[in-house]
């Protein structure tokens, strides 16, 4: 199998452990502001950043919830299969 995510704790890149969680404020990078179809506001949704410390590869992710998924489910302009 091939790991390709990093929440895994390896490194798809060069197959490191050296994974870190960055810890950032959702003011100060930590988030992603989208704008769903049935809301006429921005929504934020918490982001968490993993990054190798072999080879500075990085990958971020969103942190939803149930709420948050249907949210986004309900709003998106369309599901890609």
């Amino acid at each position: 199998m091939t790991v390709t995510d990093m929440r895994q704790g390896q490194c798809p890149g060069c197959g490191s452990g050296e994974i870190h969680d960055v810890e950032r404020h959702p003011q100060q990078g930590g988030s992603l502001l989208l704008r769903l179809r049935h809301r006429m506001t921005l929504q934020r949704f918490a982001t968490r950043l993993l990054v190798c410390l072999e080879c500075g590869r990085f990958q971020e992710h969103l942190e939803l919830d149930e709420k948050d998924r249907g949210e986004i489910a309900k709003g998106s302009v369309r599901r890609l299969s």
